[in-house]
């Protein structure tokens, strides 16, 4: 008798955790789907710009800028990178301020306001070329 009551109570604790994982598991599942429902694409977006501003950076020489956007906060990092020979602050400036004024027409925006500091930072590519890469955050505003 005493063996058949411990091997019903294993049964039953046995039982009890299978159907509490389950209900655990479907909690689960209810919860992230809820959270789902709500929540707004906050994935950055790779934008890479074609170089018609070359009146800007006459000197810069083999020129790329590429534009990191959140469109859920406005946000925007400007990335403008050229050998560090011809790299000159101002005009790198001075093509990121008409970036700007481009992307902010074109995604129906009105302002924006620098987040940061600007950066510069030399390094050499896989060819050992010295780079000159110019930072630029910002935070657009509708």
């Amino acid at each position: 008798m005493k063996k058949f009551i411990m091997i019903l109570a294993m049964t039953a604790v046995v039982f009890a955790g299978v159907f509490a994982q389950d209900a655990d598991s479907k909690d689960k599942e209810l919860r992230a789907e809820l959270a789902g429902a709500g929540q707004q694409d906050n994935s950055v977006q790779t934008i890479q710009i074609e170089d018609k501003y070359a009146s800007l950076h006459p000197s810069a020489t083999n020129v790329t800028i590429e534009l990191r956007y959140t469109p859920l906060t406005g946000e925007v990092r400007l990335y403008y990178t050229c050998m560090a020979a011809s790299y000159q602050q101002g005009e790198a400036m001075n093509t990121a301020m008409a970036v700007y004024e481009q992307f902010a027409q074109d995604n129906q925006y009105y302002h924006y306001t620098y987040k940061a500091k600007d950066k510069t930072k030399y390094f050499k590519d896989g060819r050992d070329i010295k780079m000159a890469t110019y930072t630029s955050y910002v935070v657009f505003t509708r």
